[in-house]
């Protein structure tokens, strides 16, 4: 299967890459394709904000046809939010951002601020139940008690 290729973003429209991920089951794989859109038009969709993890161990889901390697962290997250009988429009910035092109990442993280804005949502992913307690170590929390 051949490696995943991004669209080329037009800077001065603030267009943005968004993610449909397609439904299915927590064993599936993960199925989604991507769409160019621009703020200007105010899209509908929500951003995930998620815990990267290890970046050197990465997952395959198909996006558009294409292998996709992830870090772990996505691939949860992505399953976690994934419905099982509809589609769902998102914005991750290490899938949605070409993280390979270094001006279309700079440009990117200059609009990042809008596309958190103007999301309906954002879901966060501190990881499984058992990763908690390694995040309270960390500092990080649910901010309730086990």
């Amino acid at each position: 299967m051949e490696p995943f290729k991004y669209d080329t973003l037009n800077a001065l429209n603030t267009q943005i890459q968004l993610l449909m991920l397609h439904p299915g089951s927590w064993e599936e794989d993960i199925h989604c394709h991507f769409t160019t859109v621009s703020l200007d038009n105010f899209p509908e969709y929500e951003t995930i904000s998620y815990v990267w993890g290890d970046s050197t161990l990465r997952r395959p889901i198909i996006a558009d046809g294409h292998c996709f390697l992830v870090t772990m962290g996505l691939e949860k997250a992505l399953r976690r939010f994934r419905h099982p009988q509809a589609s769902r429009i998102m914005w991750a910035d290490a899938i949605c951002i070409n993280q390979q092109d270094s001006h279309e990442r700079f440009q990117q993280v200059s609009v990042m601020g809008a596309i958190y804005k103007q999301c309906s949502e954002v879901q966060i992913w501190l990881g499984e139940e058992n990763d908690l307690p390694l995040a309270q170590e960390n500092g990080g929390g649910t901010g309730h008690s086990p």
